[in-house]
Order: structure tokens, then C-alpha cells, then sequence
């Protein structure tokens, strides 16, 4: 059964570990709960219903900053067992420097670059390397095409 993110403060939706840490220390959640018109009877409205808790909703659910009702549903009760994706691109971090300090918190909070820059393929977790293959250029972090490297966000 889906969960709708809103109400108290330990209504938090399942999603992605980081972005909850990042929500839980906002001074105000960006999402509301539903709200009705105030008389008994009256159907509530809300003109935004955002599916899905993936990094794309919870940047749609700052719609509140702006006045708009929305609520954040979420299919899933509980963390992923795998990885998901992680790598956050320059755009989209120039697009979060400008929501609350939000690259800030990732920047502060991403591991140090050269623990996630590499794929590595080896026989298992504790087995023997098989290979690794850099997908970063030196542009990506030295913030020439951008005012802002890009990003990891682990969950």
C-alpha cells in the first residue's frame, strides 16, 4: 500500500536514506499534508499529487515553498537491499545549489572522490580485482563548465 509523505514529523516516506537525512534537517519539510477546505464534509484538495519518492519527486515536493499544496507518495515501505544510482551531474547540482543549500549538504556530506569515481569489477566483495575503469574527466571536478563539480550521493 502506498505511503503519503506529510503530517508529523515521523511521517517520512521511504526513500532514499541521504535525502531523508537532508529533509529531517530542514527547518520546514518541503512537503504538506493534505489538507481540506476547513468545514466538515468538504472533499480536500490538492492540486499536485507527486508519485513516486525518487530524487525527481522530492525536488518536486519544494512546490510547497511556493505556496502549492502537494503530497509525495511512495510504492515502496523500505530501503533498497542494492545500490542505486548515485552520481549526481553539474546541472542538476547548480539546480540544488539554489534549494536551501542543498549541494552544500551534499558536497559536505559525499565521501571523498576517489572512493566512488572508479567502477571496480572483482570475483566478490572480498575477492580479487578484476579490473577498474575511470568514467571521470578532470572537467567534472575542476568547476570550468560549471560553477559546480559534480556529486555523489550514496544511499
Amino acid at each position: 500500500m502506498p505511503s503519503i509523505a506529510g503530517g508529523g514529523p515521523g511521517r517520512l516516506f521511504a526513500a532514499h536514506r541521504g535525502a531523508i537525512w537532508w529533509l529531517r534537517r530542514r527547518q520546514h519539510p518541503p512537503f504538506s499534508s493534505l489538507a481540506g477546505g476547513g468545514r466538515r464534509g468538504d472533499a480536500p484538495h490538492l492540486p499536485v499529487l507527486i508519485v513516486g519518492a525518487g530524487p525527481v519527486g522530492l525536488v518536486l515536493s519544494f512546490l510547497t515553498k511556493f505556496g502549492i499544496k502537494c503530497a509525495v507518495i511512495e510504492k515502496n515501505v523500505e530501503f533498497t537491499r542494492h545500490p542505486r544510482a548515485h552520481f549526481i551531474n553539474n546541472r542538476t547540482m547548480e539546480i540544488f545549489r539554489k534549494l536551501d543549500g542543498l549541494a552544500g549538504d551534499i558536497e559536505r556530506s559525499q565521501p571523498p572522490v576517489d572512493l566512488w569515481r572508479k567502477f571496480v569489477y572483482c570475483t566478490s566483495l572480498s575477492g580479487s580485482v578484476l579490473g577498474s575503469v575511470d568514467h571521470m574527466k578532470p572537467e567534472d571536478f575542476d568547476k570550468v563548465i560549471s560553477p559546480i563539480s559534480v556529486a555523489h550521493f550514496s544511499q
